[in-house]
């Protein structure tokens, strides 16, 4: 087991654990009050225990309740305790070290060591038997940390794993998530098949939508790009307020060379937005050299 050095704030809670007062406690005791969301006194029953008394179940819940309280490695710690105790006592079933792996992970994952992450997500899923929920959950924290780094084939590979495995609104996170990435890499067709995958009325819908509508941007694709504004405007009105919209709808309008909806967008734009907006200044960018274009047009049309 490795040693990991403790922060003051540890030191402190450590410190306030060892001066409180109390009876000699059992291992039970420091499950009971993790389960009751009394993380610290969890800590004060666990750290006055005697180690030799101290069980498999009891580092779990003391590391749980470390991790709650933000004691990242006393929590490390504990859960390394953990293994060596299960593997001493023969206590803890793969499953058990499955979800410890992965408790490990979350927390690299969230203090920012990600190829630490990835490296016990991979421990996780050696033991891991079976093709259910749990594996997706780490397959995505996987994505998650290969994304932070900027691996997309990686992150693609190990969402689209995830996405098969999940269920309800973290098999839309999936979906979104690997749509995500696709369109970071230029695979719009695909991205765009998961995003039409997202049911309509899912938390995710809205961003889906988005996405869609900048792929459809990406491609000049203008009718979708409008399309997928549009429907945006229309079901999530509060989501598609932002003036992004607006320009990008302008961009659309112009490519489909609709003359009145530029107009009618480029007058609404002012009435709602500051001019001092960069997207508004955009728009009105776009806008006057269409219609600049337009004259010309007509210029030429007369001279011939």
């Amino acid at each position: 087991m490795y040693k990991t050095i403790l922060s003051l704030f540890e030191v402190a809670i450590v410190a306030a654990v060892w001066a409180g007062s109390g009876s000699c406690q059992m291992p039970v005791d420091v499950e009971k009050a993790m389960a009751n969301k009394q993380y610290l006194a969890a800590l004060e029953i666990y750290e006055k225990m005697p180690r030799r008394r101290r069980t498999t179940s009891s580092a779990v819940a003391a590391a749980k309740s470390a991790w709650a309280l933000g004691l990242s490695n006393y929590a490390k710690e504990e859960f390394d305790r953990a293994i060596e105790l299960g593997e001493l006592k023969h206590d803890l079933t793969p499953l058990d070290k499955v979800r410890i792996f992965f408790s490990k992970a979350v927390i690299e994952f969230q203090s920012g060591n990600f190829n630490l992450c990835i490296e016990y997500c991979e421990s996780a899923l050696k033991l891991l038997n079976g093709e259910g929920p749990l594996k997706g959950q780490i397959l995505m924290l996987m994505g998650d940390s290969y994304l932070k780094l900027r691996k997309y084939a990686k992150a693609e590979k190990s969402y689209t794993a995830a996405v098969k495995r999940l269920n309800g609104e973290d098999k839309v996170d999936g979906l979104y998530a690997v749509a995500w990435v696709q369109y970071n890499i230029g695979k719009y067709e695909q991205a765009s098949r998961n995003l039409k995958k997202i049911p309509l009325y899912s938390v995710k819908s809205p961003l889906a939508i988005r996405l869609l509508a900048l792929i459809a941007l990406e491609k000049e694709d203008f009718e979708r790009l409008v399309f997928w504004l549009n429907k945006g405007k229309e079901q999530f009105p509060d989501e598609f307020l932002d003036s992004w919209v607006n320009y990008a709808l302008m961009i659309g309008y112009i490519g489909l060379d609709q003359k009145a909806e530029v107009a009618k967008l480029r007058k609404a734009t002012s009435e709602k937005y500051p001019s001092s907006d960069p997207w508004v200044i955009l728009l009105n960018a776009r806008a006057e050299e269409y219609e600049w274009e337009n004259v010309e047009r007509k210029a030429r049309l007369i001279v011939r």
